[in-house]
């Protein structure tokens, strides 16, 4: 309703468009035509503002719905998720699967709560012989609204509340034909039906506007709109630009939202990806505060649903396809069978030579409405005998059955990958972050002899140079010498300029630049990532 308001503010001839049906009610004096023509206007002002809040006030909702729950169109997928959540379970996944087209999703849920008012009107009507003019059932649809805008909410309430609501229209109009009033209205009233004031319909009308205008100025305070909606939307165009492989949009909408303050780990994860897939992972990462240190890598295991489906793209990245598919299938234990953890199942049983469990996976996508096409992609790609987009960087390595994630530090995963695969790229600037971010200097220094030697890389990222200084004012001059490495100037002039506002003994006064810097993060982020975290980073030994 506030964005109709709006509109009405930005275009005054949508204005006088509103005032037509008033017009058609002030020269039409036919009791019943003239509520008919109320109901009619009301509920295309409902279905327009629950379509337009759907569509552009909380379109991640929608999202985020289809996201997580999976129609198929099977009978086995009938019977089992109505015997474990209800009959009502799969009717309203069948809905929230129209949501993949967003539009197509808005008209559908907003039908579903424009036809509720409607039956409730008749409902009313029928058994009392009288309309409802004040319009109060208008706030059925109004609260429906708000139940299916919550993303921790399965939306099931609007779709049990049509399914009753249709039953009790069914059941006024039966029991309507037997009532004093309804032998009345056979009799058409009088031959002169009896008028109703124009202000009276227009009363009708304002107080059905005011209650929904009510309706969505509540929800809005309770749901601070101003920051939670705006954060919950940025997630989830963070994981549709991610599952879409657009890392580009990742990195910009990651930016922006961290850039405004708000601490996300989803947001700190995903971005060092875009960095990598980028080619910035190393000149940039500083950009923005790292409040989640090591974390800003990867997502420890922790049990979470939530983040069990986003824990596979770090290392589907790194071509650890194995570790990828463990999150995938965790991603699947916490959610069910949602369309992106069964698409990935599919791809790493085809890349790791599944390919009958692949296929059984293909074959859930091949009952939907919508990934379809999905389905047929993977099929090609099963015959074909490899995923394109995936590169397995150990397939060559024997099975070590013994073999476990590192769940708490992806330096030792990107440590292991290295080892069996020293061309991956992503492996050797991971495990070289991951000890920049936990400060261990001694494993930093092994390493960077190991991957980064003086006499192949004469000129080092500016962060390695800063990380230098470090070590160099920690060992001294006579060791960080025979190392053969050198610091640029530039680097040590604005180590100089560190150094001085440092004395100033107050952090507020560093410059954007140094705030930027390996040691104004060692010096002032990195002990509050201890705190918050309640120990020390783990280590990363070479």
């Amino acid at each position: 309703m506030g964005l109709c308001c709006q509109l009405i503010h930005e275009n005054p001839l949508s204005f006088h468009f509103l005032l037509v049906p008033l017009y058609i009610l002030k020269t039409n004096h036919n009791h019943e035509t003239m509520k008919s023509y109320i109901n009619a206007i009301v509920g295309g002002i409902l279905f327009v503002a629950t379509f337009c809040g759907y569509l552009f006030v909380v379109p991640h909702i929608l999202y985020f719905h289809e996201q997580h729950y999976l129609f198929q169109f099977s009978t086995e997928y009938w019977q089992h998720s109505a015997h474990l959540h209800g009959f009502f379970y799969p009717l309203t996944t069948f809905v929230i699967q129209f949501s993949h087209i967003p539009a197509l999703g808005a008209a559908v849920w907003s039908l579903i709560l424009t036809a509720i008012y409607f039956m409730l009107q008749s409902i009313v009507f029928r058994l009392s012989g009288r309309h409802d003019w004040l319009q109060l059932t208008v706030l059925v649809p109004a609260y429906l609204f708000s139940c299916t805008i919550s993303l921790n909410t399965f939306p099931d309430t609007p779709v049990k509340a049509f399914i009753w609501t249709f039953a009790g229209w069914i059941a006024a109009m039966a029991i309507g034909r037997f009532l004093p009033w309804r032998k009345k209205d056979i009799q058409f009233h009088s031959p002169q039906p009896r008028k109703t004031p124009v202000w009276h319909h227009i009363l009708s009308i304002l107080l059905a506007i005011s209650f929904m205008l009510a309706g969505y100025r509540m929800w809005s305070q309770e749901n601070m709109t101003g920051t939670l909606v705006k954060t919950e939307r940025a997630m989830l165009e963070i994981d549709r630009h991610a599952k879409a492989g657009d890392w580009d949009k990742v990195l910009e909408t990651c930016d922006k939202l961290l850039a405004s303050g708000r601490k996300n780990h989803l947001a700190a994860y995903l971005r060092s990806i875009a960095l990598f897939k980028k080619g910035m992972l190393y000149d940039h990462i500083f950009d923005l505060p790292q409040h989640f240190g090591l974390r800003a890598l990867f997502f420890p295991w922790q049990g979470s649903k939530n983040q069990a489906e986003y824990g596979h793209y770090v290392f589907e990245e790194l071509g650890a396809i194995n570790s990828a598919h463990r999150w995938a299938f965790e991603a699947m234990v916490g959610w069910g069978e949602t369309a992106a953890t069964i698409r990935n199942l599919a791809r790493y049983n085809i890349a790791q030579g599944r390919m009958r469990v692949a296929a059984k996976f293909i074959n859930i996508l091949e009952h939907t409405m919508f990934y379809r096409d999905d389905a047929a992609e993977l099929r090609r790609n099963m015959q074909a005998g490899s995923v394109p987009s995936l590169r397995d960087a150990m397939a060559h390595v024997p099975s070590e059955p013994a073999r476990w994630d590192n769940v708490i530090n992806i330096g030792a995963d990107a440590k292991y990958v290295l080892n069996n695969d020293p061309d991956n790229e992503m492996a050797k600037q991971y495990l070289m972050m991951a000890m920049l971010l936990v400060n261990n200097s001694d494993a930093f220094i092994r390493n960077l002899l190991a991957y980064y030697p003086a006499d192949k890389y004469p000129t080092l990222p500016r962060i390695f140079e800063e990380a230098l200084i470090l070590y160099r004012i920690k060992a001294g001059h006579t060791v960080f010498s025979a190392m053969g490495y050198n610091i640029s100037p530039e680097t040590e002039q604005r180590f100089g300029r560190y150094m001085n506002e440092s004395q100033k003994g107050n952090k507020g006064t560093y410059t954007p630049e140094m705030k930027r810097s390996y040691w104004y993060y060692v010096q002032f982020i990195l002990p509050k990532v201890n705190n918050n975290f309640d120990r020390v980073q783990p280590q990363v030994q070479s």
